[in-house]
C-alpha cells in the first residue's frame, strides 16, 4: 500500500507490507533493477534507495510486464504518514519524545 497521496514522493510505497500471487514477473524485474544499481558505485546513497522504498517506488513506475501490479491507498495500510505534520507528531508522541516546544 501507499504511505501518502503524494505519487510521486519516492519514499511512498514502503516495503513493509509486500502481497503477491507467486511467480509475479514484477519481482523478476525488480530484482533485476536492483541488481543494475549494485553496478552502480555512488549513484544511490543510501540503502533505501538501493534497496528500500525509492526502489519499489521506482519499478511500479517502470515496469511494463504483463502482469498487473496494484498500490492500494494509504488508507487500507498506513492511515497515518510520516510525512505530515500531524504524523510527525504522532510519530513523536508515540516514541516518547515531548511534542510540547521548549520554553
Amino acid at each position: 500500500g501507499r504511505m501518502c497521496a503524494d505519487k510521486r514522493f519516492d519514499q511512498s510505497i514502503p516495503n513493509a507490507l509486500l502481497i503477491s500471487r507467486p511467480g509475479l514477473s514484477f519481482w523478476t524485474f525488480m530484482l533485476e533493477e536492483l541488481s543494475l544499481r549494485a553496478t552502480v558505485p555512488g549513484l544511490y546513497s543510501s540503502p533505501e534507495n538501493l534497496t528500500g522504498p525509492a526502489l519499489l517506488w521506482q519499478c511500479v513506475l517502470k515496469y511494463r510486464g504483463d502482469d498487473r501490479v496494484v498500490v492500494l491507498d494509504p488508507e487500507y495500510f498506513y492511515p497515518v504518514t510520516w510525512a505530515s505534520t500531524e504524523g510527525q507528531l504522532l510519530r513523536r508522541a508515540e516514541s516518547g519524545i515531548s511534542v510540547l516546544p521548549r520554553e
